[in-house]
């Protein structure tokens, strides 16, 4: 291999090193430092031959190549997990200064990594005035981000940036003196043309700088090392000729609309850069229909308000000439009806600028939704390519986003109201009812109920017609109830106590007397219970009826419910239930009264009419015993809407009357067995259909009164039949027969099984081994039929009681 070649092969590997480099824009690794030091050995050794030809060993050449291609692919695939940012590998300033200001030209090489979103390219620091930008022929928007004017972006790749910027002059009178941020570029190449031959301007940090006369002027040339600001210095007595120049504004507005059910507001930034001369007047036209709320600035700022022509302008000014930035904030608000949904939202204009630029961001917090937004010169933008001013200053997720590089129009505006649904600011933690029904068809209901309280005054409850409230308590301690313009009663409340940063639940339990009709014999009968005027999380009811009565099942419409298991969030899981039946059993009362006896106490207590519908009395406890025996019907229900209805009907049925109907079935049955046949000419699988269609009969109404019947009936048609006397004698029979059979059958099995066996093919196997077993399972299945029979006559002798005649009415 030549020397030419090797070089060639080696600068090429270099060239791919430094690229790979710039792409990762990070400290070197060890890897690539060793990559750098083999490559550069390589190079040294090859510079220092002189001879035509040198001798390399492949294996060291082909190392080196492999771990420069490893490092370059490494490098790709951590900038694409990472989501590495944008690399400007050069910057180029090129400008002059005009009327005592820097106005540049700056070209960006950059490099965009292919990763997905947006991007974010740092170019300039915000104290620039950026004129224009583009990317390529394109017009690109800038925004600024932690003090730098950055480009948004989601495109890969190259690409090459331009900006026209202007920069005003710092420092004291008598000096010409730039400074302006830049982001940290490998290349930072600047020239400056001065139109004024006797200053000597420095570019602090500068690695190289070179200066030299030209027409009109002294150009400066300098090339800079990675930094972040551009500092130039030269010492000259300001020509007066520009003291007496006109201050030149451009502005960039921030705005956020905020859409509320009952007012628009908008609050505006605008920021003021000033060139060539300081100025303290800014004028802002506001948009009409708007009031002002608030106009904000530094030094002393202080405004006016006037309209003219249907147009209303701010004028604003400062004590002191304000140079190079200011800024103004801005609130204004109009109210909205409640049946706009096509706003129109005019947004701030100013007064006497070179550019008015901004964006604007539009948020509804509440119950609103912006359905869509437009308008003239507005540009929709993602909302991540908003400054970090606005997004922090907003309440809620900003749903529209644009840009505006010229004064925009009016921007209109469509929302949306969402339906508005009233919360439940409290509710009865668990209700738990307890009713006695008498056949004369009065009914005693007592209601726990157990809540947490923190700000309510009253539980207000809905007394159905009829029913009157006997006694109340609160934490087993009577209260008194009162009546509000509606006719609810209200129970008072007082404020749960706190135990361990929690609130304690309150127990309140009241009385309620019902009258309804008497129950008869056959019929139905309708329960009610005060409403609740808040929601209902648990509910528990337990209704209990004459001991003479058999009762269908509790039909409220919603289906009986039961719980799985507790869960809760960030709390210990609530008690069991068992907890506040034990408190219940626990609970004392203060007195026991008769019920006759309170009411009419209460009614001689309370004889006004108007007290009636003032107050509600009742306030002693009143004792409710529930029989030990009655039937019981239990009801159980989680989460009750507040007001719903709290009520269900039952059907009911005297018992002597259910046993009449037992009886007249269990006559049916006896007629019909002393009507039937006296011998059964069906075959053995119909009897079978028949015994099993009698043992599901008996299933499904299988009282033991008519089964008890059904087997007396059963008996007598045997008995008259003669069943018995044929029994026995078959049995006698039978048994004879079997011995004698038994021995013939055992001495001729063997030659049936063997020499019959091939003339009986035709006969199935199956079925001569088969047939002694099903034999003794039927006779099993009858034998267990029997005692199931006798065990259920048994248990019926034990119930007879209930059709004594000292249970009818």
């Amino acid at each position: 291999m030549r020397k030419t070649e090797i070089e060639t092969l080696l600068k090429t590997m270099l060239r791919t090193l430094l690229k790979t480099v710039l792409e990762a824009l990070r400290p070197p690794s060890t890897s690539l430092c060793r990559a750098l030091i083999a490559a550069s050995c390589v190079l040294c050794s090859a510079s220092a031959a002189h001879a035509d030809e040198v001798r390399l060993p492949l294996s060291t050449y082909q190392e080196a190549e492999d771990r420069l291609d490893a490092l370059k692919a490494a490098s790709i695939d951590q900038g694409h997990e990472e989501g590495a940012t944008a690399v400007i590998a050069a910057a180029h300033y090129v400008g002059r200064v005009e009327k005592g200001h820097l106005r540049l030209t700056a070209t960006f090489s950059a490099h965009l990594p292919a990763v997905r979103g947006y991007k974010t390219v740092p170019l300039l620091g915000q104290d620039a005035v950026i004129l224009s930008a583009k990317q390529g022929t394109e017009s690109i928007a800038l925004m600024i981000r932690d003090g730098m004017w950055v480009w948004p972006t989601a495109k890969n790749g190259d690409a090459t940036i331009q900006i026209e910027f202007l920069t005003a002059p710092t420092g004291p009178r008598g000096s010409v003196e730039y400074r302006f941020g830049i982001a940290e570029t490998s290349v930072t190449d600047l020239r400056i043309f001065f139109p004024q031959k006797d200053l000597s301007p420095v570019v602090t940090g500068a690695v190289v700088t070179e200066r030299r006369e030209v027409t009109g002027g002294i150009e400066l040339h300098a090339v800079l090392p990675p930094i972040a600001g551009i500092h130039i210095v030269g010492f000259h007595e300001v020509d007066d000729s520009l003291a007496a120049s006109k201050a030149q504004l451009y502005g960039q507005t921030m705005n956020l609309v905020s859409v509320s059910d009952d007012a628009l507001e908008v609050f505006s930034v605008i920021s003021y850069a000033i060139l060539y001369a300081p100025t303290k007047h800014f004028e802002i036209e506001i948009p009409s229909g708007y009031e002002i709320l608030s106009a904000d600035g530094q030094g002393a700022f202080r405004y006016t308000i006037t309209t003219q022509e249907g147009r209303t302008t701010l004028h604003g000014e400062t004590a002191d000439g304000i140079r190079q930035r200011y800024e103004i904030s801005l609130r204004l608000r109009r109210a909205l009806a409640a049946t706009e949904s096509e706003l129109r939202v005019p947004i701030p204009k100013l007064q006497g600028v070179e550019r008015d630029s901004g964006t604007l961001a539009i948020e509804a917090p509440g119950r609103l939704s912006v359905e869509r937004a437009e308008g003239d010169g507005l540009m929709k933008i993602d909302a991540r390519e908003l400054p970090d001013a606005i997004l922090a200053s907003s309440v809620s997720p900003v749903t529209q986003a644009f840009r505006y590089a010229s004064p925009p129009g009016i921007a209109t505006i469509w929302i949306g109201r969402y339906p508005e649904k009233t919360l439940a600011t409290s509710s009865v933690d668990r209700l738990e009812m307890s009713t006695v029904a008498t056949r004369d068809g009065e009914r005693m209901t007592q209601m726990t109920f157990e809540l947490r309280n923190n700000l309510r005054q009253h539980l207000a409850l809905t007394v159905p017609e009829g029913a009157e409230i006997k006694s109340a308590t609160l934490d087993d301690a009577p209260i008194k109830l009162s009546r509000d313009a509606t006719g609810r009663v209200l129970v008072p409340l007082v404020r749960s106590r706190v135990r361990a940063g929690r609130l304690m639940p309150l127990r309140i339990r009241m009385v309620v007397s019902t009258k309804s009709d008497r129950f008869g014999l056959v019929g139905s009968q309708h329960f009610a219970v005060p409403r609740v005027d808040i929601p209902i999380s648990s509910l528990s009811w337990s209704i209990h009826l004459p001991t003479s009565l058999a009762h269908s099942a509790f039909d409220t419409g919603v289906s009986n419910e039961s719980i799985v298991r507790d869960a809760s969030w960030f709390q210990p899981p609530p008690a069991p239930y068992d907890a506040l039946d034990q408190h219940n059993a626990n609970w004392t009362e203060v007195q026991a009264q008769d019920v006759g006896n309170l009411a009419g106490s209460m009614a001689d207590s309370d004889t006004s009419a108007t007290h009636q519908q003032g107050s509600v009395s009742g306030t002693v406890p009143v004792r409710l015993r529930t029989p030990a025996r009655a039937p019981e019907i239990t009801y159980r229900r989680f989460w009750i809407e507040a007001d719903e209805p709290i009520e269900g009907s039952i059907y009911y049925v005297h018992r002597s009357f259910q046993a009449l109907g037992q009886a007249g079935l269990a006559l049916c049955i006896f007629l019909l067995l002393a009507l039937a046949p006296l011998r059964l000419k069906s075959p053995t699988s119909t009897r079978v259909v028949v015994a099993t269609a009698s043992i599901v009969l008996i299933a499904c109404f299988g009282w033991p009164v008519w089964l008890l019947l059904a087997i007396l009936a059963l008996s007598f048609v045997a008995w008259r039949r003669g069943w018995f006397k044929a029994a026995k004698k078959r049995v006698h029979a039978r048994w004879v027969s079997t011995i004698h059979d038994g021995q013939a059958y055992a001495l001729a099995i063997a030659h049936r099984l063997t020499e019959d066996f091939s003339q009986r093919r035709s006969r199935s196997v199956a079925w001569a081994i088969l047939a002694p077993i099903a034999s003794v399972a039927w006779i099993t299945f009858k034998v267990m039929l029997l005692t199931l029979m006798l065990s259920i006559l048994m248990g019926q002798l034990a119930s007879l009681r209930w059709i004594l005649p000292s249970r009818l009415p």
